[in-house]
């Protein structure tokens, strides 16, 4: 997006990775810049399921890696004991 008012029309979140169980090592932090719509929808989420927006989003983040990964767009990773990914 070239247009230079989507950074004023978006909300800016903190994203807090949470350690998931198929996470070994500490969670990692960064901040998403999100169109009004995106930050929206997981504004709902979030208030359905009496969690944070930082949470849900680590959620859909998560789900949208493993959608690419499925789908062969993303090669599995080494973890550092040498096993691929899930």
């Amino acid at each position: 997006m070239n247009d230079p008012s989507f950074l004023t029309r978006s909300s800016v979140i903190a994203v807090t990775f949470e350690a998931f169980l198929t996470m070994k090592d500490v969670a990692k932090r960064v901040n998403v810049t999100l169109p009004d719509t995106v930050y929206a929808d997981l504004e709902r989420w979030a208030e359905l399921r009496d969690q944070a927006i930082a949470t849900v989003a680590a959620i859909a983040i998560e789900l949208a890696l493993r959608d690419v990964k499925d789908r062969g767009e993303l090669p599995l990773a080494l973890n550092p004991g040498g096993d691929r990914d899930a």
